[in-house]
């Protein structure tokens, strides 16, 4: 709890100290309460467009809070870069790049590129998968061991699926060569049946 300043009266040269350091006391507190509610703002309330009030604060605290301020909005661009390149991808857009940050800032980069690159992987085996199905190539498989969680998951689905079709098709290719000997007795497997 401050404790409110006594007011200073007088013209002599210790009163001009006292004013000068009640002065200086104003300023201060008046930055560190604009540096708490920046701080409250982004925090807690998740307002990234709060800035300091820099031309309310004189001198060198003006100056220290234009350049946080400068330090707050080069953050949140960086933020903003990856939400549009995030966007993109979660839409399916697969044709932009992160741009290259610099120093530390390398890793953001870094991460988006790798999750691109997961993205182009899965999508090129899922794609290939299709082609092969269409192609009548059932016995292709996805290599799952090069994928990690939801994407390992994916393509052994897939698999699975392609294993399927595949001992369907040969179910009834089997059936249809018995009924054209004329043979009635054969019959599909029931768990090939039952999937689809």
């Amino acid at each position: 709890e401050r404790i409110a300043p006594a007011t200073v009266v007088g013209n002599d040269e210790v009163a001009r100290v006292l004013q000068a350091t009640a002065s200086m006391d104003a300023t201060l507190t008046r930055y560190v309460d604009a540096q708490r509610e920046l701080h409250r703002a982004h925090v807690e309330a998740g307002q990234v467009d709060a800035r300091l009030p820099a031309s309310d604060l004189p001198g060198v605290f003006g100056e220290m809070a234009r350049q946080a301020n400068d330090l707050v909005a080069a953050h949140i661009a960086v933020t903003d870069k990856v939400v549009a390149v995030a966007s993109r991808y979660a839409a399916g857009d697969l044709s932009v790049d992160m741009e290259r940050l610099p120093g530390q800032l390398a890793r953001v980069t870094d991460a988006v590129d790798g999750i691109k690159a997961g993205l182009v992987a899965i999508t090129g085996e899922i794609m290939r998968l299709v082609g092969a199905a269409r192609a009548g190539a059932l016995a292709t498989r996805g290599d799952a061991s090069r994928y990690r969680e939801a994407y390992r998951d994916v393509v052994e689905g897939l698999n699975e699926l392609m294993g399927l079709v595949e001992g369907s098709i040969g179910d009834v290719a089997g059936l249809m060569a018995a009924m054209a000997r004329g043979d009635l007795r054969e019959g599909i497997e029931g768990d090939r049946v039952g999937a689809f």
